[in-house]
């Protein structure tokens, strides 16, 4: 190996250097010019084999590496040469597993960030076997009671696993495609709630609920994620001793599922007691459908399907202990109140903290509350007294100036319970946020039966109220003016922002998900003209009662949302004593179920409207791929359906009318074919306003950029799944069909 100049010179043999040293170096200095020339032949030749490699190669050779591989590499692409380097090493990895089912299933997580299973259609083909040719792991037969059996094959489908005969002549048979390869992708995330109270059953002390809304919901391992089974939750389905267990796996703290019940099973918890969660040993799985299980004693029964919890007659909780519940639910993205990571708030350059900790704990730290209306009334109590700065630098200084602004920072993921009357005054503000990962559940129940109950704020002129990561359940929001003492108003809130909240449709659920009250609201602005702000929330009926004489109309802009008025024939933004709800809406990528009735609509985009629109003022705004039903009332329509396709079918039917019964045949065809179709309407079930697979493409594909319309629009799921489907080609085995079946 030549890595020097004299690397020639020192070959040579020692009497030769010497006599080269008294003719002054001369034979030396040639051979150093050749030496350095092959220096940098022998490094030309390093560099070269370095190229051969993605890892080692230069940032100009990728571009040449990814043109063999016919992949092709955007200039300017985020990350610059490093990323285009770490995309172009993934491809060769998975290139040299191609036809691995590995690789495969790696490909829906890397394409589609989906996870995935691949399984070859014929290895899951049952047959009928020959003596002389036995295949042990492939029966024929599937003996009914084998459970974990038929568990393992639900994803797959009943019809992609063999053919189902009944002997009868003209049966329709289901057979399966041998030469497929099916990819089953699952859509659904799993979302954890940490330590929040469990809601107790009315009349059955002993029986209790994971949602605190009451509400039956599935439990989910979020290794997968998947559904929790009664079999999976079992420490052993095969052994027999073992079935009353729980699978170590799935049930602790950091895991699946764990519950926590002060001092159980003794009446009279410790703190040592409380801060330790019921063991493994005691949790035994059952089917509590009914609440008719019988629990044995000192055990706790966990149902992971219905999510419910029961624990023995005469061995339940104390009366003054709380049962509290950690577990994982599946939704199909980040929207209303949840423990996933939210962006930060553009908050003022100075404000005033207050932190408020939930029912759940004993005693707050020093300096912290026990409740929302505590802190308010300390702030308050400082604004009034005109606090001035203490002595030191920085924050800590500034932390005693009575600002204007005043953040309520919730701590847990609990619950907070009591009425709130909050009055602002000019140019005072108040932001109730969830401290980073958690989601506070704020709980408006009755209290007192003469007053009002909801969360009611009231504002002088350019004061706001901003309420982030919080879910509302109980009651609603009340927005108003504020008042003198003679009832006259003496200004108005300039803005409301609700942003990743959930305000629960009916303001609670029962145990089938239907809502309490479907005809309340959830938002209710009276005779304010704010601007309200919802932004990737989950919202029940917003009211407006406001008056069209005495000022503009009230600005609602809604974003990445769910309005849900619990049924497509009531209102969901409207106004109880009007026809028409003197405000003006902006809405982009939202979901409505309900109808709507609205002064105006300054701009709709990409939308799922549920129910019938009703605008006044038709001569303003525009409606630009929604969907809205053929009796609404609305402005000027961009690329919406279903009036698009009826433009469509009337262009092609002409003005022939012998044609006229067939065209109107056609037109009613197209109103009952382009309509959204929705797995599930009802707050608290995973596939809530998800649309269906038979949903026609004009919704599915129809927004602005070619995808969904409605509040699942930023999944990007149609774009996702053309992605895979093109990229799944190249990478599936020889002769085989590629299939991408949703498992949830």
């Amino acid at each position: 190996m030549i890595d020097d100049r004299d690397a020639l010179f020192d070959l040579l043999p020692a009497w030769v250097r010497q006599r080269d040293l008294i003719a002054d170096g001369v034979l030396q200095q040639l051979l150093r010019i050749v030496g350095g020339q092959a220096v940098s032949i022998e490094r030309d030749l390093h560099r070269m084999y370095d190229d051969s490699f993605i890892e080692t190669c230069a940032d100009w050779v990728v571009p040449y590496i990814a043109d063999l591989l016919g992949a092709s590499l955007a200039e300017g692409s985020a990350g610059g040469a490093g990323a285009q380097r770490r995309a172009i090493g993934h491809l060769l990895a998975t290139r040299r597993q191609r036809g691995a089912m590995v690789a495969v299933a790696g490909l829906a997580q890397d394409v589609g960030d989906w996870p995935a299973e691949a399984r070859e259609a014929y290895r899951l083909l049952a047959i009928c076997q020959h003596l002389d040719h036995v295949h042990p792991d492939r029966p024929a037969c599937v003996r009914i009671g084998a459970q974990s059996t038929l568990e393992a094959m639900e994803p797959w489908g009943g019809s992609l696993l063999g053919e189902v005969r009944t002997g009868a002549a003209g049966d329709r048979v289901l057979r399966a495609d041998v030469r497929g390869l099916g990819l089953a992708v699952r859509r659904m995330r799993a979302f954890p709630i940490t330590a929040t109270t469990a809601y107790a059953i009315e009349n059955r002390e002993h029986c209790y609920s994971f949602s605190v809304l009451g509400n039956d919901t599935a439990l989910v391992d979020p290794r997968g994620p998947a559904p929790i089974t009664r079999l999976g939750f079992e420490s052993d389905a095969g052994s027999a001793a073992a079935a009353a267990g729980v699978d170590p796996a799935l049930y602790d703290e950091g895991k699946a599922l764990v519950i926590w019940a002060d001092g159980w099973p003794s009446r009279r918890p410790t703190p040592q007691a409380r801060a330790a969660p019921i063991p493994a040993s005691a949790i035994i799985p059952a089917d509590l459908n009914g609440w008719a299980y019988r629990v044995p004693k000192r055990k706790v029964a966990v149902d992971p399907v219905l999510g419910r919890i029961m624990f023995p007659l005469k061995q339940g909780p104390a009366r003054t202990a709380s049962v509290r519940v950690s577990y994982h639910y599946a939704f199909a993205m980040a929207l209303g109140g949840g423990e996933y990571p939210r962006p930060p708030l553009a908050m003022p350059a100075h404000v005033s903290r207050r932190r408020v900790h939930a029912r759940e704990m004993d005693m707050p730290p020093e300096g912290d509350f026990a409740g929302i209306a505590d802190a308010i009334a300390d702030w308050r109590a400082a604004r009034d007294a005109q606090a001035v700065p203490v002595e030191g630098d920085g924050d800590a200084a500034l932390g005693m100036i009575a600002f204007p602004a005043l953040v309520v920072e919730l701590m847990e993921s609990g619950l907070y319970a009591g009425a709130l009357d909050i009055e602002l005054k000019a140019g005072e503000s108040i932001w109730l946020i969830a401290a980073p990962r958690t989601r506070p559940v704020l709980w408006l129940s009755d209290v007192e039966a003469g007053q009002q109950d909801a969360l009611q704020v009231s504002g002088g002129n350019g004061s706001r109220f901003v309420m982030d990561g919080v879910m509302v359940a109980g009651r609603g929001l009340r927005f108003a003016p504020r008042e003198d003492g003679d009832g006259e108003t003496a200004g108005d809130l300039c803005e409301v922002v609700l942003r990743h909240c959930t305000l629960v449709p009916g303001w609670g659920l029962t145990h089938d998900c239907e809502p309490l009250r479907p005809n309340d609201p959830s938002i209710v602005i009276d005779g304010s003209r704010l601007r309200l702000r919802v932004e990737h929330s989950i919202v029940g009926t917003i009211d407006v009662s406001l008056g069209v004489t005495a000022g503009p109309p009230a600005d609602i802009c809604i974003a990445d949302s769910i309005v849900d008025a619990t049924s497509e024939t009531r209102a969901a933004i409207g106004s109880a004593d009007a026809s028409v709800a003197y405000a003006r809406l902006t809405i982009a990528r939202s979901t409505v179920i309900g109808t709507v009735a609205v002064h105006a609509i300054d701009l709709a985009e990409d939308v799922l409207f549920g129910g019938v629109v009703t605008v006044a003022r038709r001569q303003q705004g525009c409606v630009r791929y929604c969907y809205a039903s053929v009796d609404s009332r609305l402005p000027r329509q961009h690329r919406c359906q279903p009036s698009s396709a009826r433009a469509k079918v009337r262009d092609d039917a002409g003005a022939d009318p012998a044609r006229e019964a067939v065209r109107d045949r056609m037109l009613a065809d197209v109103v009952v074919r382009i309509s959204p179709h929705f797995v599930s309407t009802r707050y608290g079930t995973p596939d809530y306003v998800r649309l269906t697979g038979c949903t026609p493409p004009e919704i599915t594909r129809g927004a602005s950029d070619g995808g969904e319309m409605g509040a699942y629009h930023d999944l990007g799921e149609p774009q996702r799944m053309d992605q895979l489907q093109a990229r799944l080609v190249n990478h599936c085995p020889a002769d085989f069909d590629p299939v991408v079946l949703v498992a949830d």
